[in-house]
């Protein structure tokens, strides 16, 4: 049962983990022809997807739920100075103020005068966007060294035979090694998805901005994806390329599917692993309560009830007053009354007091056990007396005959003075000593 649980919890926490990893995304590129703020087209042939082994995620942010399709633009190296929205527009071929309210993805290259720092970058992206009412959702930051061997790898959007790397990350191109990223350090709160890019990818994206976007009805947008898939994206119809595609609902269902696997996965270990804690409490707590049932009922056959009718009663502990007699209590356990003196009690065998109405009532009607200790008052049930009983009457009774008979039952204390007083009195005088004379 406790290894079954195991496996099972072993199982959903490393569901929970896939589905929270996403280190190397691929990334989803496409020309796109707005129409409207909200009316887009994808230019034929543009669509494609792009792997790299430098592809590297940083904050995954609310993109975890989902890729999110992105605006691209350049927002050169991000520093205070130099990032205000003239450039920016500048920098993106004159895009249109309008288009500046779409999810943007912002381009951001390492280095700059004054601004090496990552968090200082995205600081100045989110500043820029929150102040010009732009909608930068995300950050790509971009190596500025290159290397030969970190390019891209292009496959059309429906292959289903995405990259291998053979080779682990170099540590120099590992982005949370690089000096500059203080992102885990840094103070502020990012509320913005963060990724890294190589240095020759970053060149073909700066590319295809100052290609595309001087025809101002065109483009770049990139969506970051964690899981492989494959889907077919509708193109523009009257441009001259042809592609046999689907329409883009249909590649962003395909690629929703396989998030949405892992998530009923997810879930349905959990409700899994729920139930199974939950009978297994359950479980535990029935034997625990038929355990304690048990215990009570047997406590309650093996101390079966039994009465004493009021002869019996009078013959084992009369009627005395409490002045003549001396009980182990001073305190009546039934009623709590304290016992006074010339009060009508009775005394138990066990040599404990009670007051007479409330021990008739107790040893008539509900049971012959002692009230305090259990004592069995019924002269047919002396021998089951209960162990501390046992022990208590072993502890005072002496060890041999020969003490026995030197050691009677205490009398009361006036008997006891009236004893020492006899036996002062008849304790033999010794013999006077005997007097020797010598003969002269």
């Amino acid at each position: 049962m406790y290894r079954a649980l195991c496996l099972v919890l072993v199982f959903a926490v490393s569901t929970l983990c896939v589905l929270g990893t996403r280190d190397n995304p691929f990334i989803w590129q496409a020309v796109v022809e707005y129409d409207s703020v909200s009316e887009r087209n994808y230019v034929a042939g543009s669509s494609l997807k792009q792997y790299s082994q430098d592809f590297q995620t940083l904050v995954v942010h609310n993109d975890l739920h989902g890729y999110s399709q992105r605006l691209l633009l350049d927002l050169g190296h991000g520093c205070n100075g130099t990032t205000t929205i003239d450039n920016l527009k500048s920098w993106n071929g004159n895009i249109s103020s309008s288009l500046l309210s779409t999810p943007s993805i912002a381009l951001v290259e390492r280095g700059g005068h004054n601004c090496h720092l990552w968090s200082h970058k995205i600081n100045n992206a989110l500043a820029l966007s929150s102040q010009h009412n732009l909608n930068i959702t995300a950050i790509l930051i971009a190596d500025n060294t290159t290397y030969d061997d970190a390019n891209a790898i292009s496959l059309p959007t429906t292959a289903n035979n995405p990259p291998i790397w053979n080779t682990t990350l170099p540590p120099i191109r590992n982005a949370t090694l690089m000096p500059d990223n203080d992102i885990d350090s840094a103070t502020i709160n990012i509320h913005a998805a963060v990724y890294f890019t190589p240095a020759l990818y970053a060149a073909e994206l700066k590319a295809m901005i100052g290609k595309y976007n001087n025809d101002v009805r065109r483009y770049v947008q990139l969506g970051m994806l964690f899981e492989e898939t494959s889907f077919l994206v509708n193109t523009t119809s009257g441009d001259t390329e042809s592609q046999d595609d689907s329409d883009d609902g249909e590649g962003s269902n395909n690629a929703d599917r396989g998030y949405l696997a892992y998530v009923i996965a997810a879930a349905t270990t959990l409700v899994f692993v729920g139930m199974v804690c939950l009978r297994w409490c359950r479980k535990t707590r029935d034997d625990e309560s038929a355990i304690d049932t048990a215990d009570v009922v047997l406590g309650q056959n093996q101390q079966e009830t039994r009465r004493l009718s009021i002869t019996v009663l009078n013959n084992l502990c009369p009627v005395q007053e409490l002045h003549k007699v001396d009980t182990k209590n001073t305190v009546c356990a039934v009623c709590l009354d304290e016992l006074k003196e010339n009060d009508l009690v009775r005394i138990l065998p066990c040599n404990h007091g009670f007051c007479v109405a409330c021990i008739d009532l107790w040893l008539t009607k509900k049971s012959s056990l002692c009230p305090i200790c259990k004592y069995d008052c019924d002269p047919n049930h002396q021998p089951q007396r209960s162990s501390s009983e046992h022990v208590t009457e072993e502890e005072d009774s002496p060890s041999s005959p020969a003490q026995q008979q030197q050691q009677p039952p205490p009398p009361s204390t006036s008997e006891t003075t009236v004893e020492l007083q006899q036996v002062r009195v008849t304790r033999p005088t010794p013999p006077p000593p005997a007097v020797t004379t010598s003969s002269c």
